[in-house]
């Protein structure tokens, strides 16, 4: 874990893979129970963003509460329906008011149905999660922005693992 940590703070989270709860610099890694199956369509524009500009700028913002703990309490529960809605990412606010089109992506997947869109880590990559393969495939064909990379992918119980590509089922 030591090694994933210094190629990056989300390394050890996704070779351990799972549900799980990440802290200190995110190698520190607390696993639960799995949450099930999701499908996420995934945006991500052709320009990228210093995370490092990002949490720089996340100092002058004020920083809601997290919800972690709601989150871990649903999953132990077997609520798993629950967890888009508690779902959240202080560093939108930040990145979005440096890159709009990311929040606008955003509103547009949750009108088309999306159960919760949000921004991974520090962006620049948008994601809808939902448990409907087909609105995830639906979603990326009707809403990938041009020359903006997508796919459709899902959440599994284990670490890294190839899987073949399940949007040509």
């Amino acid at each position: 874990m030591q090694i994933a940590a210094q190629l990056g703070s989300d390394m050890p989270f996704c070779i351990v893979g799972g549900t799980a709860v990440a802290s200190g610099r995110g190698e520190i890694i607390k696993q639960l129970p799995f949450a099930g199956i999701w499908h996420l369509a995934m945006f991500k524009p052709p320009q990228g963003i210093s995370t490092k500009l990002v949490y720089t700028s996340l100092q002058t913002n004020k920083v809601p509460s997290p919800v972690t703990e709601l989150m871990v309490k649903s999953i132990k529960a077997g609520e798993q329906a629950k967890l888009p809605e508690l779902m959240s990412n202080h560093l939108e606010s930040v990145t979005f008011s440096m890159m709009p089109e990311l929040q606008q992506l955003k509103e547009t997947l949750i009108f088309a149905g999306a159960e919760k869109a949000m921004m991974s880590g520090s962006g620049p990559t948008v994601f809808a999660i939902t448990q409907d393969l087909e609105l995830a495939k639906k979603l990326v064909q009707e809403h990938t922005p041009s020359g903006w990379w997508s796919n459709v992918c899902q959440t599994s119980p284990i670490g890294c693992e190839f899987v073949e590509d399940i949007t040509e089922e």
